[in-house]
């Protein structure tokens, strides 16, 4: 960390506050340490720490903007980690001594700090573990702090951009390369505050577009093609169809329940549900095919409302093989895994609306760019009746 911070945060502020570029001074980010108010001086203690990161006041194209978003996503993660160290006491004062050899391995901290803590969800520890496989497999099993220097920093993103391959021995993306080595880097700015040691620059990365495959999906035609092909497991058959026909996580239609159906004012049907991954609310408005689907699964599983609509639904190889050989013997020759359901409702809906407004709060997104990387445009309404969607007959 850089010795003006270390210095700043030796005074034991009692605030500490980002401040944001200044066109008209040309000044960048700014930290400021607040040490209180001297009644007899009448003097405000502070300390202004000019921030080390380059940032464009005047971006002219993309690639400024984005390295002025980056600067910014930096200097709140130096600015938490201040906090983090403030608010917790753990330094200047502590680690006077020198740190154990179990505490000088960075892999060892990561691993108790990103496994152990509850606030992360299930699917934030697993990226934090596979974050921790890709640095092992760089550098191995025990990386202490001292080591960590610039040409570290460099050569891990390098690593994970051209040499890293996930547990399928499948290359690693440009963009999953960026969103590991955040995450590394993010977590190595806490360790730095807490632990005293200087923090290496970060690298600039450049989001390479050509890398991103596009998200599959299928058509309105191959759907039907595809309902009117048999699958002799009915679960996984109508799951599947249920979220191409809805939208919904696959994750969120294996525990969806009965109970979480329920009817508006005006006899609509939707789906009253908690996102998993984001811990929010929201209803998805349910199409007619949507609700011939759930009136099957309760002659199939019972009407307990508290049953699960799809009971015995898991995501599993098996089960994504199960798939696959559904959609080949339909003769469809795209690759279609379990989240592809959501793909096609997405593509069908903007298909039928070109409203990526409606499309968002059906999908539960919290803003538009997420939506938008899925479609690529936003346009107009927002409220849309979900029975204007195409009908597709289940044989039902």
């Amino acid at each position: 960390m850089d010795a003006k911070l270390i210095q700043g945060l030796q005074g034991k502020p009692k605030s500490i506050k980002l401040y944001e570029p200044i066109i008209k001074m040309n000044r960048g980010y700014v930290m400021r340490f607040y040490y209180g108010y001297d009644s007899e001086t009448k003097k405000t203690h502070k300390k202004d720490v000019y921030l080390d990161l380059d940032y464009y006041f005047t971006p002219s194209n993309a690639w400024e903007r984005s390295q002025n978003k980056e600067a910014k996503k930096q200097a709140n993660q130096i600015l938490e980690a201040l906090n983090t160290a403030n608010r917790e006491g753990k330094y200047p004062i502590a680690k006077t001594n020198p740190l154990s050899v179990s505490e000088r391995n960075f892999i060892d901290w990561l691993s108790k700090a990103t496994q152990e803590d509850g606030k992360y969800s299930d699917n934030t520890k697993k990226s934090y573990k596979a974050l921790i496989n890709h640095l092992k497999k760089f550098a191995g099993n025990h990386i202490p702090f001292e080591t960590i220097d610039k040409s570290f920093v460099a050569k891990f993103y390098d690593h994970l951009k051209y040499d890293s391959v996930n547990s399928k021995g499948i290359s690693t993306s440009s963009n999953s390369s960026i969103k590991y080595h955040k995450q590394f880097y993010f977590h190595l700015a806490k360790a730095s505050a807490l632990f005293n040691f200087e923090l290496p620059n970060n690298i600039k990365y450049a989001h390479d577009k050509t890398d991103s495959k596009p998200k599959e999906y299928l058509t309105t035609k191959e759907l039907k093609t595809l309902i009117s092909t048999p699958e002799p497991n009915f679960t996984l058959r109508m799951g599947f169809l249920f979220g191409c026909f809805t939208g919904l996580p696959f994750e969120e239609i294996i525990h969806a329940k009965f109970y979480d159906v329920k009817e508006d004012n005006k006899g609509r049907y939707y789906l009253d549900y908690q996102r998993k991954k984001t811990s929010n609310y929201n209803n998805i408005p349910l199409s007619s095919s949507a609700s011939k689907v759930i009136d099957q699964m309760k002659e199939v599983n019972g009407k307990s409302s508290s049953q699960s609509i799809f009971k015995g639904l898991k995501y599993s190889g098996y089960n994504n093989s199960l798939l696959q050989n559904w959609v080949t013997r339909a003769g469809i020759t795209k690759k279609i895994t379990p989240h592809c359901c959501r793909n096609t409702f997405s593509a069908i809906h903007y298909d039928k609306y070109k409203d990526v407004g409606a499309l968002m709060k059906i999908l539960g997104h919290k803003d538009i760019s997420t939506t938008q990387r899925y479609l690529a445009k936003f346009l107009k309404n927002i409220d849309v009746d979900v029975d204007l969607l195409p009908e597709f007959d289940i044989g039902f």
